[in-house]
């Protein structure tokens, strides 16, 4: 066992009130230590040509498309990994959410030469750098009653959402997003507005609304 450790990365090191082993004991301890952050820690170059379960410390490079990378268990922190498509399209699942601008699921998609670097924080993975390919989702058209508009809607709070908007009266109408107005729509007027994720849409007058999730 080693007499002491660094705090953040655990390398070990002797004392001068400690029991002081041979040099080479000493070297071989701290050496290993290092070795072990740097190969987790550090981005090495894997590459593969089908699915494979991730380590921390690869940057795993997909040439085969369609395949299925899968994280490893998230429960250890400051795991990183790294992962670069080649090709048309690379998946990714994992047994937590994987968290970024655009995503809070368990499972991404990158298109060709899109690339993520995740790391861990013992519950969830983090993008914490590229993006994974964004997927567009259209949720339909619903008509609004004047009640249902001025209470309005959340659509999504995780991404963006392009909100076609179609008055139906003849009516000025006013639209919101959050606590400001954006737009004034005149006599049956049509128009679009992007509502940013969390923030509700509401408007003061009947509607028809057509969503885009983007």
């Amino acid at each position: 066992m080693p007499e002491k450790e660094t705090t953040n990365w655990k390398i070990p090191y002797p004392t001068s009130t400690g029991e002081v082993k041979l040099g080479a004991t000493d070297m071989e301890e701290s050496a290993k230590a290092i070795d072990k952050i740097l190969t987790e820690h550090v981005l090495i170059v894997k590459k593969y040509a089908g699915s494979g379960t991730l380590a921390s410390g690869e940057l795993a490079v997909q040439e085969k498309t369609g395949e299925t990378f899968t994280l490893p268990a998230v429960g250890t922190a400051n795991q990183v990994i790294g992962i670069f498509s080649t090709v048309a399209e690379t998946k990714v699942t994992a047994g937590a959410n994987i968290i970024g601008d655009l995503t809070a699921g368990a499972n991404i998609k990158l298109n060709k030469n899109q690339h993520v670097v995740v790391q861990s924080n013992a519950t969830n993975w983090m993008i914490v750098a590229g993006e994974p390919q964004r997927e567009q989702t259209y949720l339909g058209t619903k008509v609004f009653t004047k009640a249902e508009a001025e209470t309005g809607e959340i659509v999504s709070t995780e991404r963006p959402v392009l909100v076609v908007y179609t008055s139906t009266t003849a009516a000025s109408a006013t639209i919101e997003v959050g606590l400001e107005q954006v737009a004034t729509v005149e006599n049956k007027g049509c128009l679009s507005f992007f509502v940013p994720p969390g923030l509700r849409w509401k408007s003061n007058q009947a509607c028809t609304r057509t969503y885009i999730k983007l």
